[in-house]
């Protein structure tokens, strides 16, 4: 990295789930060099005047634990006479975000007002216009709409977005870990379609981390994706539709060194591959619940992230798929040149990952269920696949073998297995036992006489069905009269014949 650089650095106290916020500024920038300090509220060390941030644990120096919302003299104010700001939603490293209401509309928004204090860092003050437009050209639903972009009538610059009413990935992640694979493949590949739809308009976002991917449930759909806060994207003013050539100014490094690329640490040509690192990180970090690489300071993660590996992450998940290992590992390589080169790469093997997980899902929910199975504990993930084919082969090859008379039946009689989802394991069927014979019952006589007597009614009426019709009869008569007719013409026609002659 070329010059001398500060950090002002907004570092969690949990750093593995709390919100990682950058604030990079360079050692020559105006305003650099001051005297005045300030003491921080939550360690008492000192905190250049122009820094929001404590330096030595990140707390927010100008809130403090008694003020913010209820302090915020810009709550409940009306900005450029048709935002109503209500509350405070946070604060990044350029400005507070506000819910607010827009009021021609009645419609709940989002403002976002850059903060007093920048307003003379003409570097920030342009990093803040282009967030606005950088996030206007994207027109995709799981992109953050712009609605508008001005400046207050005090001179703060202000950006109007649409408002999001669900948690972010990082709130996610700290209350429902593990997340379910399966449902966090279907947001994934919703924030592959975001980021694919930014590259192709010439926009890399290099900031990406679950804080800035938003999840809600829409009518229609559950856990719908917006990704958001484009505050340090950076657009190719050249060729609006290239997502080619990005470059950062000298000297400047942008983003979160938790997530940041090695080619972006270095403040290299960036170009859609970094943003593919950013969002390998951010699959490790939601995998695993652990961060690839954490460190004391930004300076130490940085390093970490150019010169060590990270831990495969199915060492920390066991149940994860080897091909998911893999992508992710392939997502965080060194050598953007062994990165996927697309996003839509990463969804297409996404993609691939969540059927072979709903056919092994399918399978194991198809395999029979007997109330009386034994249940066995069976490891998901690779060693049992493995185990069932084995099973599988052996079963076959016995199935081609006599087997004794004996051998069946103890075959036969083993008891029906499940796994204890549910779902997996190998069942066998149950030996069939004999039919039980009824016990011989005392001699009643009465209960005979009713059999006789119900035999003799069935037999008359057998008797009575073989009998011929009385139409059957009938014909019988007719057919012998007409033969007895036609005897009796033949005879006399030969006696006259013969008298005759």
């Amino acid at each position: 990295m070329d010059g001398a650089w500060r950090v002002a650095y907004r570092r969690p106290r949990r750093a593995k789930r709390s919100c990682h916020v950058p604030y990079f500024v360079h050692a020559d920038s105006p305003g650099a060099e001051v005297a005045a300090v300030k003491t921080c509220w939550n360690c008492d060390n000192s905190v250049p005047e122009t820094y929001r941030y404590c330096l030595a644990c990140g707390a927010d120096v100008d809130a403090g634990p008694d003020r913010g919302e209820a302090s915020d003299k810009m709550v409940g104010a009306v900005i450029v006479g048709k935002y109503k700001l209500l509350a405070v939603i946070g604060s990044g490293a350029m400005g507070t975000i506000y819910r607010a209401e827009q009021l021609n509309l009645a419609k709940t928004i989002v403002i976002k007002l850059l903060h007093a204090h920048l307003l003379t860092d003409q570097e920030l003050v342009q990093r803040f216009q282009r967030e606005a437009k950088a996030a206007s050209r994207l027109d995709h639903p799981n992109c953050i709409q712009i609605i508008d972009f001005g400046q207050t009538e005090q001179g703060a610059l202000f950006i109007a977005m649409e408002y999001v009413p669900g948690d972010d990935l990082a709130t996610i992640l700290e209350r429902e870990h593990p997340i379910d694979l399966r449902r966090l493949i279907h947001v994934m590949k919703q924030v592959c379609e975001a980021l694919d739809e930014a590259h192709a308009n010439g926009v890399l976002h290099r900031d990406l981390k679950p804080e800035n991917i938003m999840v809600y449930d829409h009518r229609t759909e559950r856990d719908r994706v917006k990704v958001v806060d484009f505050g340090i994207a950076k657009l190719d003013e050249n060729n609006p539709n290239s997502s080619r050539s990005f470059r950062t100014r000298t000297g400047i490094v942008c983003g979160t060194p938790e997530y940041m690329s090695p080619e972006q640490a270095r403040g290299k040509t960036l170009d859609a591959r970094s943003d593919i690192y950013a969002l390998g990180v951010a699959l490790y970090h939601l995998v695993t619940d652990n961060l690839p690489f954490d460190a004391p300071s930004p300076i130490e993660i940085v390093t970490k992230h150019l010169v060590e590996d990270p831990v495969p992450p199915r060492k920390l998940r066991q149940d994860l798929p080897a091909a998911f290992d893999r992508l992710i590992l392939s997502m965080m390589a060194k050598d953007r040149c062994k990165r996927p080169t697309s996003v839509m790469d990463v969804r297409a093997e996404l993609d691939r990952i969540d059927r072979e997980l709903a056919y092994e899902r399918h399978a194991q929910v198809a395999q029979p269920r007997d109330p009386d199975a034994t249940i066995i504990d069976v490891t998901q993930g690779e060693a049992f696949r493995r185990a069932v084919a084995a099973v599988d082969n052996n079963s076959r090859r016995t199935s081609r073998t006599d087997q004794a008379p004996k051998e069946r039946a103890v075959a036969t009689s083993a008891p029906r297995v499940k796994a204890a989802d549910g779902g997996s394991g190998l069942v066998r069927k149950p030996r069939r036992q004999a039919p039980k014979t009824p016990a011989p019952q005392q001699y009643d006589p009465q209960a005979q006489a009713t059999i006789d007597a119900s035999k003799r009614s069935t037999a008359e009426v057998g008797g009575r069905a073989k009998r011929p019709k009385r139409g059957s009869r009938a014909a019988l008569w007719i057919v012998t009269t007409v033969l007895a007719a036609a005897a009796v013409g033949v005879g006399t026609w030969a006696i006259i014949s013969a008298t005759g002659g």
